[in-house]
Parts: C-alpha cells; structure tokens; sequence
C-alpha cells in the first residue's frame, strides 16, 4: 500500500527497485501440489490445493519503512529537487489464510487420463465467528455431490435463553469454546444443480456442569431410510428453547463428570447404565462397570505406577 505523497514511493525521482509491491507470502510453507509416481516416473496420483485470506477476520496490520539513496533512470529527466534519500511506508498485513479446494487425481498410468475428486471449503466469512469450515463439498467425477455441514455456538442467536442446552451455547461461547460443532448434516446432491438431501447427522447437547464444567450431556442422531429435502437445522428459537428437526432420535445421556471433567457415567437410550473409574491421577480410565453408578460401585484400589 504505497502513500499518496509524491517523495513516498515509487515516482520519476524516486524508484525503489526492492520495495514490496504483490506479497503472495502468506502461502509460505503451504503445500501446493502432492504427487505419487510409479517406477517409470509417470504420475499415477496428485493432489492439487488452492487457499484465499480474508481481509477482515484476524487482521493485524502494521507498518514497515524502506529507504534507499535516491538515484535516477537512464533517459529519465533530471530530478526536480535535490532530496538525498527518499522513504516509502508500507503495510505488513498478517492475515487469516485458509485453505479452499483440493483437487485428487488418480491418474491411467502413462496417460493424461484420470479420475477426479473435487473437496470445496465453505468458512463463516465474512462475518468471521469461528475459522472451521460451515460446509465441505466433495464432488466426485460422476457429478454426485456429498456435503457436510456444520453449525458451532456462535452461529446460534443467544439472546434468550430458556433451557439447559441454550444456557451451554452460551457458555460455549463465553468459554471461548467456538470450535465444538453443535450440529453436523451429511447431505447428499444427485448432480451440482440438484437441491440438497439430508442423509446422516448428530446433534450434541451440551450442560454445564457446576462451574464452567461444559461437557456433553446428549447425543442425537439422524435416523432416515429417505433422504430429507429442506432439512431444517437447529436453532435457539425466540422463547430460548433448543429446537432440532423431529428426525432426530435420542442416542446416549451423559449424565455425571468427575471434578476434573472426566465421564463417569453413560447409557444409550433405553439401555442399561454404564460407569467409569479413573485412575493415574484421574488421567486414564482403570475399569468400566455395567449397570451401576459409582456410588454404586465398591473397590479397593488399581495396581498403578507410583
């Protein structure tokens, strides 16, 4: 970014040969390109990335300085002014850089042919909430496309909140725990022009347990023999509530964590209850015990390392 002032930067008098103009470093130590090849050293497979940056989330910029003695191009006029050295302010610009597209070929030996397979990244730009990726494409040579989206606690309106799953959201989020998808959709699209079709998903419900504890406590699943047009996803409607689409069906609860965050009971659905026993200063599970809650559950102590 040069300075509008005629002794900043590059002009009949003053040229900077060295100055950044076009800084593409931001996809310094990126790979670019990946190939396998065969004992003839023919391509057999290859995959292609492409990245972009946003000029909005996680910018900082700051400014650098050049300065060089002033000198004049052949054949250029005679200065019109007798400055000795001349100084050029630019910005240093450090940005959010992700990645966009890979491209996978798997090619007929000793032919240009191939087979290819296409993976799009969709992030939250521009509003720039989180740096995950909302949505991953994969389209794949016969057109058939499969899509995965994902939807994390800043995406949710926290306004009002009136039950426990939204009271988590927002702790989530007041927690700085932003990359813990709420909710995730495998959609399935019969050729790039057709509508979307829900297919598999899994919804977690978090809680708050004590203070700032926030761990799972549901886990939902998508059950369709059918794919789902216009699938609605979940949301925190406008009298607070955590609300999901009615194809859901509960999976698992878990209902207990240790002071230090670890599970110590679970159950599927219907099921009969299951408990953890941590040991090595609470850093491993030691034994699980069908049907019974810890206070359940009698033991005298676990060979450990001391």
């Amino acid at each position: 970014m040069l300075d509008g002032d005629p002794q900043m930067g590059p002009n009949p008098d003053n040229v900077f040969i060295n100055t950044p103009q076009i800084d593409n470093a931001y996809k310094s130590g990126k790979p670019l390109k990946q190939r396998v090849l065969n004992a003839h050293n023919q391509v057999i497979w290859e995959k292609l990335y492409q990245y972009n940056l946003s000029e909005t989330v996680n910018k900082t910029s700051v400014k650098a300085m050049y300065t060089q003695r002033r000198y004049t191009l052949p054949c250029a006029p005679a200065p019109s002014n007798t400055i000795e050295y001349a100084v050029e302010w630019y910005d240093v610009v450090s940005q959010w850089v992700y990645l966009t597209q890979e491209k996978e070929r798997t090619f007929t030996p000793g032919t240009a042919n191939y087979v290819e397979k296409i993976t799009d990244y969709q992030y939250d730009v521009p509003s720039g909430r989180h740096t995950m990726p909302v949505a991953v494409t994969t389209t794949n040579s016969d057109d058939i496309q499969y899509v995965q989206r994902s939807k994390y606690p800043k995406e949710y309106t926290t306004t009002t909140l009136n039950d426990w799953a939204a009271y988590a959201i927002k702790d989530l989020v007041d927690a700085n725990i932003i990359h813990e998808p709420i909710e995730t959709v495998q959609l399935v699209k019969a050729n790039s022009s057709s509508p979307e079709q829900a297919v598999r998903g899994r919804i977690v419900k978090f809680h708050t347990f004590g203070s700032q504890r926030i761990k799972p406590r549901e886990i939902w699943l998508l059950g369709t023999t059918t794919p789902i047009g216009s699938f609605p996803f979940s949301s925190i409607n406008g009298s607070g509530l955590f609300t999901f689409s009615g194809n859901y069906y509960h999976y698992s609860t878990s209902d207990t964590y240790d002071m230090q965050g670890n599970l110590q009971t679970y159950a599927r659905k219907d099921d009969q209850v299951s408990s953890l026993i941590w040991g090595h200063s609470g850093l491993l599970p030691t034994a699980a015990v069908k049907n019974a809650t810890p206070p359940e559950t009698a033991y005298t102590s676990f060979d450990e390392d001391s």
